[in-house]
């Protein structure tokens, strides 16, 4: 809508209404051809004023507009820091509870396969051999004689008797 237009300068500049007067008498046709490019300036002008003060009233209410949006993305932004900072506590608290399962679990596995080895050695047949003395390690035979095996009783009768050596464990929870 703006089209560049100079300010028209008037064809001569009088230092007093005398000398003024004399000038538009002597020279009339450029002091009509002034006042017209003045008339088309001010039309011209006029609407470009207009414009440039409605968007300077403007302008406060747009920063204003923006100030609002810039305070509500800072919110937002903050509200979402918090939210990221308890979902980062939350999981860190559900980490160390899940060390701490590991490392129950691990000792629970630790103490199982104690378990196992003691199992595993209390099931293994003890043999009763009388300690051996300087001189009778000469009287031992290179070859030791075969001898029968020792009878095998039945599972009820081998069952009921108790052990001399250890005694019986205790009952079994399924632990």
């Amino acid at each position: 809508m703006s089209t560049t237009q100079s300010t028209p300068r008037p064809p001569f500049l009088p230092t007093d209404p005398e000398e003024f007067t004399s000038h538009v008498i002597t020279h009339g046709a450029e002091w009509f051809d002034y006042c017209r490019r003045v008339d088309e300036y001010v039309v011209n002008t006029e609407p470009i004023l207009a414009e440039s003060q409605q968007q300077a009233r403007q302008l406060p209410l747009q920063n204003q507009a923006l100030q609002r949006e810039i305070d509500h993305l800072h919110q937002q932004l903050t509200a979402e820091e918090s939210a990221h900072q308890q979902t980062r506590a939350a999981l860190q608290a559900i980490i160390e509870y899940q060390k701490g399962q590991l490392k129950e679990k691990e000792q629970d596995y630790i103490n199982a396969l104690a378990e196992k080895n003691q199992a595993v050695q209390l099931a293994a047949p003890t043999v009763n051999t009388p300690a051996r003395t300087p001189e009778s390690a000469a009287e031992v035979p290179a070859v030791a004689p075969v001898v029968a095996p020792a009878s095998i009783d039945s599972p009820s009768a081998t069952s009921a008797q108790l052990s001399e050596r250890l005694p019986d464990p205790d009952k079994f929870e399924g632990d």
